[in-house]
């Protein structure tokens, strides 16, 4: 490290040579400045910057960021190296920034003493910092030479920036090698040191590895959907894109179709603007915003596209191909589906039951437990069909009165009774002609009332309250329940003729504890829902917390649990969901009753389906190691970054109580000292941060 004194005469010649160069910068070329300081000064004289700027723009608002915030992997990714290498710095008054790669400073942390005289050169969040703006300076001269940059003192070109010192990395995305943004550690000059740049580079390795890890995962998650999609749709083309609609894989029978219809090989084929924005930019509205069907009339080919999410954020898309004139088989792929999120034995088994059923008419009878999605399976039968064109109406037999029951299914003619309509009321059935009527919950309908709809299945035909003139309907039935309908049959609670006129075919949603496969991607996708429909950053799961969403807690209200869970969760947290930000009843099947630590941990705890007793009653077996649902989904990283063997332990439920009275403890042993502290731990003092935060004994108590 250089002296006060030695950065002081450095300081003093590039002064001189700056002086020398802005009277003529032609005679610069035997000046001892570095080559790309120097060539840095020559495009800012070429763009015109004014040398004696104070300070640069401020380009982006509040508004703005946020938006560019809420939907940047790059900032999601670089987040928790951001706040270890701002932790790391902060006691040597230094700040930390992440810039776009136009230099727009998206993030800025550090020693707050130095962030008010940083201000004056506007150095700030949305600050422009680009060479074009405010001249020579580590953030625009790396983003213009794509290399790691340091700039000290009167290094940079405008008067205003020379009372500090920068380091600057590139980040580059992992495919394009494109500049997607710049770490910056900068400080004043006084505080100079040689190893910070290297610091900054090692700290966008870190950011680099983390993205290389994505998009691995983008492209397993790309090409597992291939795979399945291949399975799930025999006979039918189908083509693998990824984000930047690059093909990744094509099978023979896409190449087949195109070869006869287009008369061009895939690779021509593709190479055609209009494709692109046949298939991308007129998107079609269907049933789920991630499916579509598109016409390529001038290949005279129907394309299914289908996004494929993963981490909250679109991968890539499948191309799902056809001849325009080929039938649509039971086999083939729709837009139906969707939105049904999951890719488990379990659930693909039903769809493809359903893919069957939906090109017949016969009735169906959906079965499963609350909250498992059965109206959404309805809706996939009815789009699947040929009847997509026509109504989808939906009606819930428990939620009507006994006494409205006859007048909402079969509609009622004029005066039938006090207050009716004097033109009379169309009834469900006749709403649902030539389309799909969803009785949802029939078992809830009363005896008395079920040899009335008994008829009307049977003679295709209804009869409106107060008129004796039969009208016809044409409608698909759809029906679904909760309950068990063969045990109401022996009680007398549900008419036999009717249940067998119901249960043509019978198919059974299954529960979510029986496709645990699935949770993460239903946390992915509804976290994703969640943060567009609240404009906030998508938040992550705690390990503990997920752990026991997708192993351990039982979700005895199925999807739909999972959802208001969620939600609740992403009402209060800061963006990582934990324990304390779970609704109630999910913390005390993880806790019990007393909202304490229990032993053993939950973790211990493998639910059994049926089974009534409370969690920590079961089995105590270790779990299998679970796959850790990639991005935002994953717990916070930070303290992946250090490698000591307690840095990376996150203290579950049971233990965090007793870990807590330990750190206050041993914090007035060593009375507020926090490096002794850390010392005694055997971890590094950033750890042991994130751990005072974590319990919050940072804020509450006066510790150095």
């Amino acid at each position: 490290m250089l002296s006060l004194e030695e950065l002081s005469k450095q300081r003093r010649r590039l002064e001189e040579s700056w002086d020398h160069f802005l009277r003529d910068p032609r005679a610069a070329g035997n000046s001892s400045i570095r080559s790309v300081v120097l060539e840095s000064w020559s495009r800012c004289v070429q763009s015109g910057v004014d040398p004696r700027r104070k300070a640069t723009d401020i380009s982006l608002k509040e508004d703005q960021i946020k938006d560019i915030l809420q939907y940047s992997q790059l900032y999601e990714l670089s987040f928790p190296i951001l706040q270890d290498l701002s932790l790391q710095v902060k006691e040597t008054g230094y700040l930390v920034t992440l810039c776009d790669p136009k230099g727009h400073i998206l993030f800025l942390d550090g020693d707050r003493q130095v962030l008010k005289k940083a201000e004056r050169m506007n150095f700030v969040v949305g600050a422009d910092w680009s060479e074009q703006s405010i001249g020579t300076n580590a953030i625009g001269t790396c983003l213009e030479v794509g290399q790691p940059v340091q700039i000290f003192a009167a290094e940079h070109f405008c008067v205003g920036v020379q009372d500090w010192t920068c380091s600057s990395a590139p980040i580059r995305d992992p495919i394009s090698r494109d500049i997607i943004g710049v770490v910056d550690v900068t400080g004043l000059w006084r505080d100079s040191q040689p190893h910070t740049l290297s610091m900054v580079t090692m700290a966008c390795g870190t950011i680099q590895s983390r993205m290389n890890q994505q998009i691995a995962g983008a492209r397993l998650e790309l090409s597992e959907h291939y795979q399945q999609t291949q399975q799930r749709y025999p006979g039918n083309g189908v083509m693998a894109l990824d984000a930047a609609f690059h093909p990744v894989a094509v099978n023979e029978e896409a190449r087949r179709i195109l070869r006869r219809h287009s008369g061009r090989e895939v690779e021509q084929w593709w190479d055609n603007e209009r494709i692109h924005a046949a298939l991308f930019a007129s998107r079609s509205p269907s049933v789920d915003e991630g499916m579509y069907e598109v016409t390529l009339e001038e290949c005279g080919i129907r394309v299914v596209v289908e996004e494929v999410q993963w981490s909250g954020r679109r991968v890539g898309y499948l191309l799902i191909l056809r001849p325009m004139g080929s039938q649509k088989t039971a086999g083939g792929p729709t837009v139906a589906w969707g939105g049904v999120i999951g890719r488990s034995p379990e659930i693909l088994s039903v769809i493809s039951r359903c893919d069957v059923v939906a090109h017949t008419d016969v009735p169906v009878l959906l079965l499963g437990e609350s909250g498992t999605g059965k109206e959404l399976f309805a809706r996939g039968i009815h789009q699947a069909g040929p009847r997509r064109n026509g109504p989808f109406i939906a009606v819930n037999c428990g939620a009507l009165q006994k006494d409205l029951l006859a007048s909402e299914l079969f509609g009622y003619a004029p005066g039938a009774f006090t207050g009716a309509s004097k033109t009379g009321k169309a009834g469900k059935f006749e709403e649902a002609q030539n389309g799909t009527l969803f009785l949802d919950e029939i078992g809830e309908m009363p005896p008395e009332f079920q040899v009335h709809l008994l008829r009307v299945l049977q003679e295709r035909e209804v009869v409106r309250l107060g008129s004796s003139q039969p009208i016809p309907v044409n409608a698909r039935i759809i029906a679904a329940t909760h309950r068990n309908l063969e045990e109401m049959m022996r009680r007398g609670e549900f008419r036999e003729d009717l249940y067998f006129r119901l249960h043509v075919v019978s198919l059974t949603i299954p529960p979510l504890r029986d496709r645990r496969g699935d949770i993460p991607l239903l946390i992915d996708h509804i976290l994703d829902q969640l943060s567009k429909r609240y404009h906030i950053p998508r938040p992550g799961l705690e390990p503990e917390v997920f752990d026991f969403f997708v192993h351990h807690y039982p979700w005895p209200g199925n999807v739909r649990e999972l959802k208001h869970a969620l939600e609740y969760a992403v009402l209060f947290c800061n963006r990582v969901i934990t324990w304390r930000d779970l609704p109630e009843t999910l913390r005390k099947a993880a806790f019990g009753d007393s909202g304490r630590s229990l032993t053993p941990y939950v973790s211990n705890v493998v639910s059994t389906p049926g089974d009534p007793r409370p969690a920590l009653e079961r089995s105590t077996a270790r779990p299998a190691p679970r796959r850790a649902l990639p991005g935002a989904v994953e717990a916070v990283p930070a303290s992946k970054l250090e490698p000591t063997p307690e840095s990376g332990a996150n203290p579950g439920p049971v233990d965090a109580a007793a870990d807590r009275q330990q750190l206050l403890q041993l914090l007035e042993e060593v009375g507020g000292n926090l490096s002794e502290a850390a010392r005694r731990l055997r971890i590094a003092r950033t750890t042991l941060y994130r751990r005072l935060d974590r319990y919050g004994i940072r804020k509450h108590l006066k510790i150095e």
